[in-house]
């Protein structure tokens, strides 16, 4: 079925191609090099919202970076409080460790609509859409950033749903918050939250301290701060604080839109975010996994990214085509919470290419964290919402103590199918302690034959060594241990070490592989 265009809409693909004093970002490509995932590629923007769907890995969120680095700004001019400079450069995304490739022989083109190019034979009246280039030769660095031209940015990552609860500045600060000065945009804000929850919010105003920022709301059912909010409202409300405190013409550039909104709430986020485009001028940039969000915007506005041998940018996609398995894309049927990246890798390796196919891995921050997670996406849609949670396996002792949490965090009388919902999908990951002392220890028993072939070396002691050094070692400083005890790269230690004993001693990881697939034939 055609897609059915509202007035505004329509509006929208209007000014967007025809203003050009609002400095809007037409396009970006890779012309030479690669970069983190991406190879030679272009997106080009015809609309002011622009969904940006793709495979974990396929390089969304680097277009994103790549968006933030396309413009310059006044050193007083306006930013999100918690940033020292009023513009991004590529160090604020592409952090090189000594381990990691150089970012060298690689040329960025950005196409921009403006109005102040200088006055040439291509632009006699200094109007139009042209190219900016951005370099970095080998050994060099990035040329030209006082150059490009100037325009508010302002990047929003995926920490925005992590509460301040959970933030542990936040916690030593929570009596030092004072309410700040009226800005006049506190109720713009107030409403567009309303009408995207469906929740009738009496008041909103902003406490600060120093450069933190905390919100604070009032409804019928009483006042209440940032940190008993729900994660998708609070999210929220850092969204929209940042687009009405922002001039108009701005850039938002948004990592996973819909983390912690249910689907009703992610259409309408879309419709308020239409409005809000039309009415100031914006641009929106976002990265997803929702076909609901898709579903919402026109086609002018979804793209899906798959790497490979070559970037492919594939734009006005089907919300069921991005979600699908043809396109080799992650279906999102389940979503997996974990504390971090470590206990992400582990599952990685313990489920099948297939399964893997199925689910999207979400590394959270902290056990606490993940249970408030699990307990905001049971509140806002706990009659679809597919999910499992493994917290580390040294949170045996306190599973119960977390159950309890996440009752408490649903708030008044939870309802009856609550406490079975978490107790089925609140899991543990195998063992007792935290999961880099669980892998080693179950290394450390192999054969020394099944350890020379899993890490390609010959000298068994010094692999033992480099295990019994990991065990020595701190908690988080176990990987790490490992890793220069044998010479190798962090990251990539932990994966072949996690490969290692799933190939050898599969059995250890069913409890991890069981409750993901009995979820998946529910």
């Amino acid at each position: 079925m055609p897609y059915r265009y509202s007035d505004k809409e329509r509006d929208n693909l209007k000014w967007f191609a025809n203003d050009f004093t609002r400095c809007s970002l037409k396009s970006i490509s890779i012309r030479s090099g690669q970069l983190r995932g991406l190879s030679k590629f272009r997106i080009e923007f015809i609309y002011p919202i622009s969904a940006i769907a793709g495979e974990n890995g396929s390089g969304k969120s680097s277009v994103l970076a790549l968006a933030a680095c396309a413009f310059h700004n006044k050193n007083l001019g306006w930013k999100l409080p918690d940033r020292k400079l009023p513009y991004y450069t590529f160090s604020d995304f592409f952090i090189q460790a000594a381990e990691d490739i150089p970012l060298d022989g690689i040329e960025i083109g950005y196409g921009i609509s403006y109005d102040h190019w200088k006055r040439t034979e291509t632009f006699p009246e200094g109007v139009g859409i042209g190219v900016q280039i951005r370099k970095k030769n080998k050994g060099g660095k990035w040329n030209d950033y006082d150059k490009r031209v100037p325009r508010p940015v302002a990047f929003l990552g995926i920490e925005r749903v992590v509460p301040p609860a959970e933030r542990s500045v936040y916690k030593s600060y929570r009596y030092s918050f004072s309410s700040s000065e009226k800005t006049g945009w506190e109720d713009r804000i107030r409403d567009s939250v309303s009408k995207v929850l469906g929740v009738a919010y009496d008041d909103f105003e902003i406490k600060s301290h120093g450069k933190y920022r905390l919100p604070l709301v009032k409804r019928k059912s009483g006042r209440y701060s940032g940190f008993n909010m729900g994660a998708g409202e609070k999210a929220l409300f850092e969204l929209f604080a940042a687009i009405f405190a922002a001039p108009d013409s701005a850039l938002f550039l948004v990592d996973e839109l819909e983390l912690g909104l249910h689907e009703s709430a992610q259409k309408r986020l879309i419709k308020e975010l239409t409005n809000v485009c039309l009415e100031k001028k914006i641009q929106i940039i976002f990265t997803t996994h929702s076909p609901k969000i898709l579903a919402a915007l026109p086609p002018e506005a979804r793209f899906m990214i798959q790497s490979g041998s070559v970037t492919q940018v594939l734009v006005g996609v089907s919300p069921a085509f991005a979600a699908g398995r043809l396109s080799g894309t992650n279906s999102d049927e389940l979503k997996i919470f974990v504390e971090d990246e470590v206990a992400a890798t582990l599952i990685e390796d313990a489920l099948d290419h297939q399964t893997l196919q199925r689910v999207r891995i979400l590394p959270i921050g902290s056990h606490s964290a993940v249970v408030h997670l699990m307990a905001a996406t049971y509140r806002e849609n706990s009659t679809t919402c597919d999910c499992i949670a493994f917290l580390d396996g040294d949170q045996s002792p306190a599973l119960d103590a977390h159950v309890k949490r996440f009752i408490g965090w649903l708030g008044g009388s939870a309802p009856k199918n609550a406490d079975a919902w978490i107790k089925q999908r609140l899991r543990l990951l195998p063992g007792d302690t935290a999961p880099e002392s669980w892998v080693f220890n179950n290394l450390s028993k192999l054969a020394d034959q099944a350890l020379c072939e899993s890490f390609n070396l010959a000298d068994v002691d010094r692999i033992r060594g480099a295990l019994d050094a990991a065990l020595l070692a701190e908690e988080h400083e176990r990987i790490f241990t490992f890793a220069t005890s044998l010479g190798l790269n962090k990251k990539y230690a932990w994966r072949d070490c996690c490969s290692a004993l799933k190939r050898h001693n599969a059995s250890l990881f069913q409890p991890l592989v069981q409750p993901v697939h009995k979820l998946l034939e529910t």
